[in-house]
């Protein structure tokens, strides 16, 4: 296994003809500097960062088989053969890291300090970038989120995608006349869940309902328990513990439990 090498000139130059789902994302969520950047590499103005150094990218390049794969244990779908989509306008296209046979897949490996509603939404812009180009009518974001996994399903919004397109044909004018863009408008605010769906055939949703039904009794219990203890330690007591316990005070007063190992 080797880490993977700075994309040659010839893939660059291919990239320079249209706008990829990651560049929808700093269309949409960069900063003006950002925009401007992706202008310049876009007319041919500045060369790409090369990222063949960076560890998180090439973490996730690794990690991407095996994202896809726990996606497909975790979910029951059957991957089909993801290539390359150009959108009717003609300068959208993608290429998703997964394709269903109704559905586009993006897989992301982040940091687990970052929520799972905050990487869907901060990669609104590619997932309905992916399925403007493609047609599909939804897009599963697949994350790794440090240790940990989880998935999200995204609707497609024809209100959000209007306004992409609108901003992505406005940037693609700024490169096809070699004019820098301007200030970057309001954020396009994620579309807002909708939907009500039935999880029965979800394998992870059943596994992790199964431990919910295990555990809550005993979870209810521990608050219990929690609550007493706290009780029983005095207002000017800053630490106590006892029978593998123990109690200590943060910056807020609060306690804080923890076993004694």
């Amino acid at each position: 296994m080797t880490i993977p090498k700075q994309k040659s000139d010839a893939w660059h130059e291919e990239r320079r003809k249209y706008i990829g789902g990651s560049d929808a994302n700093i269309i949409i969520n960069g900063s003006d500097a950002d925009r401007y950047k992706l202008w310049q590499i876009k007319t041919g103005q500045a060369e790409p960062e090369d990222l063949s150094d960076i560890f998180q990218v090439a973490l996730g390049s690794f990690t991407e088989p095996f994202n896809l794969a726990w996606f497909q244990k975790k979910t029951g779908f059957v991957l089909v053969e993801a290539g390359r989509f150009t959108a009717d306008n003609g300068f959208m296209s993608c290429q998703p890291d997964g394709m269903l046979a109704d559905a586009v897949v993006e897989c992301k490996h982040t940091s687990e300090r970052y929520k799972l509603e905050e990487s869907v939404a901060k990669y609104q812009p590619q997932l309905h970038h992916s399925m403007i180009c493609t047609g599909k009518s939804r897009a599963f974001l697949s994350v790794i989120r440090g240790n940990t996994y989880d998935y999200q399903e995204v609707e497609f919004d024809p209100v959000y995608a209007e306004k992409l397109v609108s901003a992505e044909r406005e940037f693609w004018e700024c490169v096809k006349l070699n004019m820098p863009p301007g200030p970057g408008g309001e954020p396009i605010k994620a579309p807002e869940p909708t939907r009500i769906i039935d999880m029965t055939g979800n394998n992870q949703w059943a596994d992790a309902a199964a431990e919910w039904f295990a555990t809550i009794e005993a979870s209810k219990r521990a608050d219990k328990a929690a609550n007493t203890l706290r009780s029983l330690v005095p207002a000017d007591v800053k630490a106590a513990s006892g029978h593998g316990i123990a109690l200590k005070r943060d910056k807020r007063n609060a306690l804080r439990i923890s076993e004694v190992k």
